[in-house]
């Protein structure tokens, strides 16, 4: 099955497209919910956005040299570090911004993983969503845990395949895998599933779908890029903040005012939702299509069973 599949679909359009036919058909009946989520996240992400524009602002980093998704502009790099022993200095600095951003980035994802997922299947799963404080303090624990050992194996398999010269196999592995945490929040979600058992158990899910998971992973990358190509255009027309200085001096000395940043942290917190809703439902289409065939292989196997 798995080579006819290849062979009629070489390209995996149309598996994409069957992903998000099933993703937009689960969030059917459940709309207001996963609106209310949105808003919520929305509002997260803009504090968190806030937070760490501050903590540019306190390295000498404007808003000039900084993206959505916690980026900074390399061209800020390049600027400090012409700029003598201060501007190495401030470059080599950047870094924190960089791992703090990283960081706000994996824990608004989750985040919005876990609030989704709870939205989407609230109805179903036995009253799942009537358990304790204590319930739920174990889960984000147990998120927490599990994103930690992903983004280690992750990590270590990357820089394996790079350190041996597998460049596009290390890039194809980082679009497929890249996201796989958030499938592990799902399995804590869903299947009362904690701590390493809930990793080993998405890498288990995303095992038996390869090529689906490749396929996800691939529109997020297209997704994001579009959506930087909207931040780029808003930026063109100053829509999102003054620029003071050209982009080729993206590292300056100036001030901030309060508006630009308001209006800088809520553009990229409106980019991040949109990201984040995309993402959570791709993730949760897939957890469910995998589930569902789990169920119905099983089925078969006892039907197979019952007759012999």
């Amino acid at each position: 099955m798995d080579e006819v599949g290849r062979e009629r679909d070489p390209t995996g359009a149309r598996t994409a497209l069957r992903i998000v036919r099933e993703a937009f058909a689960e969030t059917r009946g459940k709309r207001w919910r996963l609106l209310l989520v949105a808003f919520v996240m929305l509002c997260v992400n803009f504090v968190l956005m806030i937070l760490w524009v501050k903590m540019a602002s306190q390295q000498a980093v404007n808003l000039d040299a900084l993206r959505p998704f916690y980026e900074v502009e390399e061209n800020s790099t390049k600027s400090a570090a012409a700029g003598g022993g201060e501007g190495k200095e401030l470059a080599s600095s950047l870094w924190e911004l960089d791992v703090a951003g990283e960081l706000l980035w994996d824990v608004s994802t989750v985040m919005a993983i876990f609030l989704f997922s709870k939205a989407m299947f609230f109805l179903q799963g036995g009253g799942q969503h009537r358990r304790g404080i204590r319930s739920l303090l174990k889960e984000c624990l147990s998120v927490a845990v599990a994103i930690v050992v992903w983004e280690v194996m992750g990590n270590f398999v990357l820089g394996t395949l790079q350190a041996n010269g597998f460049q596009d196999l290390s890039r194809k592995f980082d679009a497929a895998f890249g996201y796989g945490y958030l499938l592990t929040a799902v399995v804590i979600s869903q299947e009362d599933v904690h701590y390493f058992s809930a990793v080993e158990r998405a890498w288990e899910l995303a095992g038996q779908k390869l090529k689906n998971v490749y396929v996800v992973g691939v529109m997020i990358i297209l997704v994001r890029a579009a959506l930087e190509i909207v931040y780029h255009l808003l930026l063109k027309y100053r829509l999102v903040y003054h620029q003071h200085h050209a982009v080729t001096t993206a590292v300056s000395r100036h001030d901030d005012t309060t508006a630009d940043v308001v209006r800088f942290s809520l553009v990229a917190a409106l980019l991040h939702v949109i990201m984040q809703s995309f993402v959570c439902t791709m993730v949760l289409a897939l957890y469910r299509e995998t589930r569902n065939n789990n169920r119905q292989d099983i089925r078969r196997n006892d039907a197979a069973a019952h007759n012999d």
